[in-house]
């Protein structure tokens, strides 16, 4: 049997359920009542089910098992169900037969409950003016099925019907009709579910009279925007009649409507004022009887004109502003007005006429926008604007600059307790009202970020309700104008905005002097334009990596901030958050890294190394000059000494090989320098032999004794002077030259020419014995000549009184001096009275 039921639900599957019938007893039935439906296995046409028990059959309503104790199985074919007190307006009935593990659906049905009618309300008749006689009510309810209605009459005794299948409308017309009779009128409502009764309601008649639309509707357009109407009725009433005419413009939808009576006549006219001209108005016309009557006659047809252009009609609004120029004895006014309305242009505005009056000089100005900027002198000026048309121009407005006035200008009487707020999404501005009479204010605005757009209006209180238009999140400027009896006072200003919303984001944020326990951040303020309201603070969120979020507060006015109390060598991260009242704006988060160690501390460390450096280097160079100063000290070169400035221009050469003659010096390749009259000079090259002849005293003489000078080019000059009473005085000035000093002994020395000189008593031996006397004794070797300023002394035995002996001791003594010196330096040598000889060496 199990396999005979899932073969049959199988074929359902796989075969359309043909001869299943499902059915119910009523597809419309009343609300509240039962309903059945049926299942039938057709014996004509078999359902696939027809060998299934219909035990297995079960229903659903709206998808929902219905109980079983509501099943009835007819016979083995059939079997239906009972819906109780059904309420749907719609509901789904659906049959289902169940096997092992699955059910299947055979079919379905919809059912709608219906109400009787409601009762018909608001019943009213309409007699239209000798034409007909409908009554309209109220159905309530939308029917679902088809209803009646009937309309019952009754006038003095007579009773007449009128039927209308008409749901919708709910009318009902009568041909024949009495226009003063009082009628009775009930309507019933009647279907299959039931029936309804309206109450019965009393009509006069003559109240319900509705006359027809009026014809021949007739626009005239007139002078100073005037259009007008007239129209005629199309039947005479016999009473009183009362017309309505309406116009608007094709640009607006709200309809201006006039009352025109016309008492007993057929014809009326009127006429409309205060138009805009060149706009196209749509005029209708619709009448009533003025004798009780409460219903109107429809509109007439529509009808179009175009009012023509005229001349503008209405003072503009106008104001100015004074600033300075910054040129002297110049101004700058900014004169600004408000553009007509539609009906104040009268047609199309080509521009405005700006006409400058001052005591000497009258200015025009033509312009086609709502402002001009005037540079004027400090003189007082009345300034008239006029708009113009094709047509004429607008009355003039004049406005008066005094002379030498500015709006800063100081001692001015000024507002005081100027604010401005937003309320319900308007701008309001508020100031305190000043002592003095104040004859109106006038309040002009912009927005911050464009001046050029001003707008104004005129008040006389010190609360005004600004009239925009205001758009949310932007900045205003705002200045109020007094305007006194004894003219204008000084104007103030505040900015305000008419909504405030959450700010842009902050466009730059960075950190700079990041050290070991602190950190400074840096933010750029926000723009005005991307603010949307006024900044109340900015709020530095930061955190160290794994950390807590920690956060500082700082006013609007502050733009870096340093973070204290950080860790040493540690990750944060940071934003910054700026805020209005109306919310706030995070800043795109950066990362900074505090250092190890204190930066000052390093920076110490290394100037202090720095310095260290430095005095190294200094006491290594002091050192090094020490010791070479006392290690190697420097000797003069002869080369370089002073008595290169001796010009030896004009000095005379001399023979050497002339005979040798009582009172003179020979010497080898000796130059003599007769520069000075009394004293005879020889210049002698180191490669001669110098030759010291005895020298004679010459009494009464003023010469000096001789002097040998070791000049620049390695040679010696000899100067010999002769001394009348004093012993002779060999002096011998040193070279100033600073060569160093060099430790070889005299044989080692160079003979060429500008080589030291080197003083041989053994050469020369072939001259006289006088000769030979004064070079017979040897100096005294020394390793080198001290580099300093001294003397040194040469002392005889005693004093002897023969002044050439003296002299020969003296010379002896000084030629033991120098000999197998390095160099040989220029030594002053003097005898003094006693016969001591004297060496003096020194710088030059």
């Amino acid at each position: 049997m199990s396999i005979t039921l899932y073969l049959a639900v199988l074929l359902i599957v796989l075969l359309p359920s043909k001869g299943c019938d499902i059915y119910p007893e009523k597809s419309v039935v009343k609300s509240g009542s039962d309903v059945r439906v049926i299942f039938r296995n057709s014996h004509m046409t078999p359902c696939p089910l027809h060998e299934i028990n219909v035990k297995h059959i079960f229903w659903k309503l709206n998808n929902l098992k219905i109980p079983e104790e509501q099943y009835t199985i007819t016979d083995q074919n059939s079997s239906s169900v009972i819906i109780r007190n059904f309420t749907s307006n719609v509901a789904e009935v659906t049959c289902h037969i169940s096997a092992p593990g699955t059910e299947m659906l055979l079919g379905g049905v919809h059912i709608r409950s219906e109400l009787p009618p409601d009762k018909p309300t608001n019943i009213y008749c309409v007699q239209l003016f000798r034409t007909s006689f409908t009554c309209y009510w109220n159905s309530g309810r939308r029917p679902g099925v088809h209803t009646d209605y009937t309309v019952y009459r009754k006038y003095n005794d007579k009773n007449d019907t009128c039927l209308s299948n008409n749901t919708f409308c709910c009318s009902c017309c009568y041909k024949d009709f009495y226009l003063t009779a009082t009628y009775s009128i009930m309507v019933v409502a009647k279907n299959e579910f039931g029936q309804a009764w309206s109450d019965i309601v009393n009509i006069n008649s003559f109240n319900t009279v509705k006359l027809l639309s009026p014809v021949d509707v007739l626009l005239v357009p007139l002078l100073n925007k005037t259009l007008k109407v007239s129209w005629k009725n199309s039947q005479r009433a016999g009473f009183p009649v009362v017309c309505q005419v309406r116009h608007n413009a094709t640009d607006s939808g709200d309809w201006v409507i006039y009352n025109v009576s016309l008492d007993m006549a057929l014809n009326g006219s009127f006429n409309i004022q205060n138009l805009v001209c060149l706009n196209t108005y749509r005029v209708a016309v619709r009448c009533i009887g003025n004798h009780g009557q409460i219903y109107w006659s429809e509109w007439s047809e529509e009808k179009t004109a175009i009012l023509p252009e005229e001349a503008p009609s209405a003072h503009l609004d106008v104001w100015r502003k004074i600033f300075d120029s910054g040129e002297k004895e110049k101004r700058t006014v900014l004169v600004f007005w408000k553009s007509p309305t539609k009906s104040e242009a009268n047609g199309l505005i080509l521009g405005y006429k700006i006409r400058c009056k001052s005591a000497h000089n009258i200015v025009n100005e033509f312009t086609s926008k709502r402002q001009i900027l005037l540079n004027l002198t400090q003189e007082a000026y009345e300034i008239e604007v006029v708009a113009y048309n094709s047509v004429g121009e607008s009355p003039e407005t004049k406005v008066q600059i005094p002379a030498g006035y500015f709006e800063d200008n100081k001692g001015l009487l000024q507002l005081e307790g100027l604010h401005a707020y937003s309320q319900d999404d308007h701008l309001w501005v508020k100031w305190k009202e000043p002592d003095v009479t104040v004859k109106r204010y006038i309040i002009d605005w912009c927005t911050d970020a464009d001046c050029n757009k001003i707008e104004f209006q005129y008040s006389n209180i010190s609360t005004v309700l600004l009239k925009g238009p205001f758009q949310p999140y932007v900045l205003y400027n705002i200045t109020v104008h007094p305007v006194f009896e004894q003219g204008h006072g000084k104007a103030a200003s505040i900015q305000a905005y008419q909504k405030e919303g959450v700010p842009g984001k902050i466009p730059f944020v960075n950190t700079f002097h990041v050290k070991q326990t602190e950190a400074t951040i840096q933010w750029s303020e926000i723009p005005k334009i991307e603010r949307h309201g006024f900044i109340t603070n900015y709020t530095i969120f930061y955190k160290a990596e794994n950390g807590p979020e920690l956060s500082v507060t700082v006013n609007r006015s502050v733009f870096s901030y340093t973070l204290n109390a950080l860790k040493p060598k540690t990750k944060y991260m940071a934003h910054i958050k700026a805020s209005t009242k109306n919310g706030g704006t995070n800043s795109s988060e950066i990362f900074f890294t505090t250092i190890q160690f204190n930066q000052t501390l390093l920076h110490n460390l290394l100037i202090a190394a720095g310095v260290g450096v430095i005095l190294l280097v200094l006491l290594g160079t002091v050192g090094y000059i020490m010791i070479r100063k006392h290690l190697f000290p420097e000797i003069p070169n002869p080369a370089y000494s002073s008595i290169v400035t001796l010009t030896s221009q004009g000095i005379p050469k001399v023979n050497i090989n002339k005979t040798i003659q009582d009172g003179e010096i020979i010497a080898k390749n000796f130059k003599v320098i007769d520069q000075y009259p009394e004293l005879e000079v020889f210049h002698m090259s180191y490669g001669g032999n110098i030759v010291f002849p005895p020298v004679p005293s010459r009494p009464h003489s003023n010469k000096g004794n001789a002097a040998f000078l070791a000049s620049s080019d390695s040679s010696i000059d000899v100067r010999k002077v002769f001394h009348t009473e004093k012993p002779s005085v060999c002096t011998f000035r040193r070279s100033s030259s600073v060569q160093p000093l060099l430790s070889v002994s005299s044989s080692d020395l160079p003979s060429e020419p500008g080589s030291p000189i080197i003083f041989n008593p053994q050469e020369n031996k072939s001259h006289t014995a006088s000769e030979d006397n004064l070079f017979e004794g040897h100096f005294s070797p020394s390793l080198y000549l001290k580099n300093s300023i001294k003397t040194r002394h040469f002392n005889s035995n005693a004093c002897s009184k023969e002044k050439e002996i003296s002299e020969v001791k003296c010379i002896n003594n000084l030629e033991q001096s120098i000999l197998d010196q390095a160099y040989v330096t220029v030594d002053v040598l003097s005898i003094d009275g006693c016969g001591a000889c004297k060496l003096k060496q020194s710088h030059l």
